[in-house]
């Protein structure tokens, strides 16, 4: 479950946990603990979400799950790109 985080981070540019929770068909809880080792273990970043959408998201990856609000988003780091 691990490789389909990095790899839907990978493909989707950012991974938001509750639309991943749903698609993996696992809890909101066990995404978030996943997601908290792998920030841990230097895979993942949390990606500053305290700027409003408003302010210019335009190429932002994660502007399809943020859609407007500020949600915790998380991206890949450098060794989560060559763990993919």
């Amino acid at each position: 479950m691990i490789r389909d985080i990095l790899t839907r981070a990978a493909a989707d540019g950012c991974v938001e946990p509750r639309t991943l929770a749903a698609d993996l068909g696992v809890s909101h809880a066990l995404v978030e603990t996943m997601l908290d080792d792998l920030v841990k273990r230097g895979y993942l970043a949390v990606m500053a979400s305290d700027t409003p959408a408003a302010a210019g998201c335009g190429g932002c990856a994660a502007k399809r799950a943020c859609a407007g609000r500020a949600p915790r988003l998380w991206r890949l780091t450098e060794k989560g790109r060559a763990a993919v």
